[in-house]
């Protein structure tokens, strides 16, 4: 016995070891295909965004100011687009205070008179002033040596979001080689500090400032899979908080009362900020609180500048990622946490659902955390895939577990009601046998004299004999039939319902009943019935409903000579009903009352009617012949 106990735990071991192994490779192998084909990287975009939003709050970048022309400013100009006498009066009075750089984020491809004459003079003038052009549409910088033109292209993502700064690229003829207003801005003002732009030591094809390299964007950089990374990109770390620069409206500075120290040794841009132009750069990760808008285009130029100079002149990190194999090694690590979950808790415990879910939402907790911290430090961990399998293994699985183990449960509940039944239906017959059908066989010993008795008897006899063989097959899951009769068709209980009401029509009025024979009328209707759906047990109970009515007929409609039966499906209801137009022998009247008032036909017929959520009505029909009607509702 030990040892056959200890082969039964042997084999228990290797069935739980089975299923560690299903669930553990088959969850990692559908994850790594999610991931592979970029099922999870929007999702990883737009918690990326999240994580940056809710950053603490860093201090004003104060290298940088904005200028920014709203639309009172254009009102008070009187003109749109501003003509170029405006911005060479905004350049000279910004050059009486020594900014070190000034972006200049307005198109100034053609002539905006009046005023364009002294503007390029005013250019020429101020060797740290730099225009902008715009490569993807091919629009031309202003009046400019090319070592002083920076293009404005974003790259945006699929989701229409900027999360990537772009800072160098081939120049369309190809010949030639451009780099953003954001690196000229840089560039300008850290040769203040001694520092050039250079190539990369760990990575030539990068970019550096002096010992700080620019952490090139790869194809499949954090949640990012198979991206276009041509060219030079970087990640967008931009400056949480409100108010992440200075900004000050076009006319303050022409009237002078912006403060000398906010424009002295600075880099300042000036751009369009009226909403009515609409010069948005699509981003979750940042925007003005109060209208919920994107930032404007001189907003991004100003994030992707800071990012630089942070870097190399406050050690502020750039956002980095692990390699790919990192990130796998998560993903299996989730996947195995996920699984000791799930094993590693008996299901003979059947923890309560809420304790499930703290579980669970405890993992998920410390994943987000892990990504919340994680990019404090400036590190894009990819959660989701991990999250997710976690999830699956700790979640998914164990309820597919708990489903399993509820319905063997159920299956075993139902096989012991099975069993109860049969038992109990052997015990009535039993008990049948024992008592009435051994009466019923003394009378029938004694009775010689009328033969007719005796012939209905002996029916009688059978019938009850035949009532154990048919219920015993009817309780039995395993065939979904109809036994009417000992000797009768088997009807199917998986045909549609109007075609088993026929057959039972069709099996019932062929009864030996003594006022089936004197019927000469059979009026019929049995069309196809509107159900959504009914059980095997409904559809039983519905032709055992119909053979009881007609049986009634039979037995106690005396002159009865047309039975009328419609089983049909009208716009809202569904319809059986049996009228005659026999009358009840008096002395029957009171035992056929019964039947349909208060007795067991009734009651049955009550009860199926409420389950249906229908009603069963009876009704005599003027002085002679009744009408039973169940109806219940279509939906």
């Amino acid at each position: 016995m030990a040892e056959n106990s200890e082969n039964k735990k042997g084999w228990k071991k290797l069935s739980d070891l089975r299923k560690w192994r299903v669930g553990f490779f088959s969850s990692l192998f559908l994850l790594v295909l999610a991931r592979s084909i970029g099922l999870f990287q929007a999702a990883e975009w737009g918690a990326l965004d999240a994580l940056l939003r809710l950053r603490p709050h860093e201090p004003i970048d104060e290298r940088i100011l904005i200028v920014g022309i709203d639309a009172q400013d254009i009102e008070m100009i009187g003109a749109y687009p501003v003509p170029d006498e405006f911005f060479s009066d905004l350049l000279q009075q910004l050059d009486k205070h020594s900014p070190r750089a000034v972006g200049l984020d307005v198109f100034r491809d053609t002539p905006v008179e009046p005023g364009y004459d002294e503007f390029r003079k005013t250019l020429k003038e101020l060797p740290y002033v730099f225009g902008i052009e715009f490569l993807s549409v091919e629009i031309p910088p202003p009046p400019l040596p090319e070592n002083r033109v920076g293009f404005s292209d974003f790259l945006s993502d699929a989701d229409g979001n900027v999360r990537r700064s772009l800072l160098g690229r081939p120049g369309p003829d190809g010949n030639s080689y451009r780099f953003s207003l954001a690196i000229r801005l840089a560039e300008e003002y850290l040769d203040y500090e001694g520092i050039s732009l250079e190539n990369g030591i760990e990575n030539p094809e990068a970019m550096r400032f002096g010992s700080t390299e620019l952490i090139p964007f790869l194809h499949n950089t954090g949640g990012y899979i198979n991206a276009d990374a041509n060219s030079q990109q970087i990640l967008l770390n931009f400056r949480s908080g409100p108010v992440p620069f200075r900004q000050v409206p076009f006319r303050d500075v022409m009237n002078g009362t912006v403060d000398p120290d906010w424009i002295k040794g600075k880099v300042v841009l000036i751009g369009i900020i009226d909403e009515g132009r609409k010069d948005f750069v699509p981003s979750n990760a940042v925007g003005r609180k109060e209208n919920r808008l994107p930032p404007f285009g001189v907003e991004m130029h100003a994030h992707a500048t800071s990012q630089i100079l942070s870097a190399v002149l406050d050690e502020r990190p750039f956002i980095q990622s692990r390699s790919e194999v990192g990130e796998y090694l998560l993903i299996l690590f989730s996947a195995f946490s996920g699984i000791l979950l799930i094993y590693r808790i008996p299901l003979s415990w059947r923890l309560p659902y809420v304790v499930l879910l703290i579980l669970v939402g405890s993992g998920v907790f410390i994943f987000g955390a892990i990504g919340y911290f994680s990019i404090l430090v400036s590190w894009w961990i990819p959660i989701f895939p991990a999250l997710t399998i976690f999830w699956l293994n700790g979640f998914v699985a164990s309820n597919v577990q708990w489903v399993i183990a509820y319905m063997q449960l159920a299956e075993q509940t139902s096989r012991s009601r099975i069993a109860e039944g049969l038992r109990v239906t052997r015990q009535a017959y039993t008990a049948m046998h024992n008592g009435p059908l051994q009466d019923l066989a003394v009378i029938l010993r004694r009775i010689d004299q009328d033969a007719g008795i005796g012939a209905d008897l002996c029916k009688l006899d059978v019938d009850i004999r035949d009532l154990y063989d048919n219920l015993e097959k009817e309780i039995r899951p395993e065939s979904p039939y109809l036994y009417l009769e000992k000797g009768g068709p088997v009807l199917d209980l998986e045909d549609p319902l109007h075609e088993l009401l026929y057959q039972v029509y069709i099996q019932t009025i062929k009864r030996d009943f003594p006022y089936f024979q004197q019927i000469k009328a059979n009026i019929v209707k049995f069309e196809p019935m509107r159900i959504d759906s009914l059980s095997i047990e409904t559809k039983r109970s519905l032709c055992r409903f119909l053979q009881e009515v007609l049986c009634n007929v039979g037995r106690y409609a005396e002159g009865a000579t047309r039975i009328q039966i419609t089983c049909l499906s009208t716009k809202k209801e569904n319809l059986i009903s049996v009228k005659d137009n026999g009358c009840k022998k008096s002395d029957e009247a009171h035992a056929v009352s019964a039947q349909f008032t208060g007795g067991s036909g009734t009651v049955h017929a009550s009860h199926l009617a409420k389950c249906l959520k229908g009603k069963f009505i009876r009704s005599p029909v003027s002085s002679k012949g009744t009408t039973c009607e169940l109806r219940w509702p279509i939906s």
